[in-house]
């Protein structure tokens, strides 16, 4: 079994006030994971009770081991520094690591540092092994990389055009699989397989672009529900993704979003507009045309009474675009008849 990968982080923060009987949150990221400086208050007035909260995805990570240091200074923070290190073997998300400092001040300044091995989880590999281990089921076996997967041709070929006519041409044993590695295979097997792994963010364009690749229909729906029922991902770059792989119902869904020009404008200057295309881009126009102007937030009216330039410049910019798309329509059309 492979050994889960392992990186180490580490992360200084800058003093910052502390006020007794305040709430400080001072937070890094890093991935996964999160650290958050918290007051965890005291009835003493001489002492400071601070402490660290961490926080992961335990899916991603397994365990977190490493050192923590907090320190402080009285007064002004122009002081001399009080330190404190910790070490730490973090196993569940959640947990504090305190610190009690003894001073005669109301106001000091704290800042922490920390250097963090993150023992990335193997529960995925375990799960892999188990799908493609050999069994009374499995019929097949597919080379990715340097590993053996045992499969059953019946199962795949339910949902993979892509496999029915693979096996239909190949023999059963050491079909080559290219372009794609063990845990990408592995996590596109899971979507499917009876202990299915669900979708994420971070995971959803990888498992379109493997899911169009191999003709897996139950893929790109599974993906395309998750990005409709939840997700963090910005409103262009759902767009994108939604044009890109010909998922009609997230398309939809993101263009009915467009509730202000100002959506247009936004979505124009960013980096997935240009990607599009542009059938989407006519059907990002119907909906811009759609939308009243009587609503103050669509007309965005200037001072002086005339439409916004911005906004006209937005639909204008859109316009022509739909336009050259169908005059080069017309002109290619024309030089095939010409030859004809």
């Amino acid at each position: 079994m492979p050994q889960p990968a392992m990186e180490t982080i580490t992360f200084s923060s800058r003093p910052e006030l502390y006020k007794r009987g305040y709430k400080h949150s001072n937070i890094s990221i890093s991935d996964e994971f999160q650290c958050e400086l918290i007051d965890m208050r005291t009835s003493n007035e001489k002492q400071f009770q601070v402490g660290m909260d961490f926080y992961w995805n335990e899916e991603e990570i397994e365990r977190i081991t490493g050192t923590v240091t907090l320190c402080y200074s009285s007064g002004n923070g122009f002081g001399s520094w009080v330190e404190s290190e910790t070490s730490v073997d973090l196993s569940k998300p959640g947990l504090t690591i305190g610190k009690v400092f003894d001073t005669n001040f109301h106001v000091m300044y704290t800042s922490y540092r920390y250097s963090l091995t993150i023992h990335r989880s193997h529960c995925l590999h375990r799960l892999y092994e188990k799908m493609f281990s050999p069994s009374e089921q499995s019929d097949a076996v597919l080379l990715v990389g340097d590993k053996k997967l045992h499969v059953n041709k019946a199962f795949l070929s339910c949902h993979s055009t892509y496999f029915r006519s693979l096996f239909a041409k190949q023999a059963d044993t050491g079909i080559l699989i290219e372009g794609v590695t063990y845990d990408e295979f592995g996590l596109l097997m899971s979507t499917i397989y009876p202990e299915m792994v669900l979708s994420t963010d971070k995971t959803a364009e990888l498992l379109l672009r493997l899911g169009d690749r191999f003709k897996m229909p139950a893929v790109m729906h599974h993906v395309e529900t998750r990005l409709i029922e939840w997700t963090q991902l910005t409103d262009q770059k759902l767009m994108f993704l939604a044009d890109k792989f010909k998922l009609q119902k997230l398309l939809e869904r993101t263009i009915s979003w467009i509730d202000f020009l100002d959506d247009s404008r936004m979505l124009k200057e960013s980096a997935e507009y240009s990607e599009l295309s542009d059938s989407t881009k006519a059907k990002i126009l119907d909906r811009l045309n759609s939308l009243p102007l009587s609503n103050e937030n669509y007309t965005n009216y200037s001072s002086d009474g005339y439409f916004n330039r911005d906004v006209m410049r937005n639909i204008l910019f859109i316009l022509v675009g739909v336009w050259l798309h169908n005059t080069a329509c017309l002109i290619v059309s024309f030089c095939k008849s010409t030859k004809n």
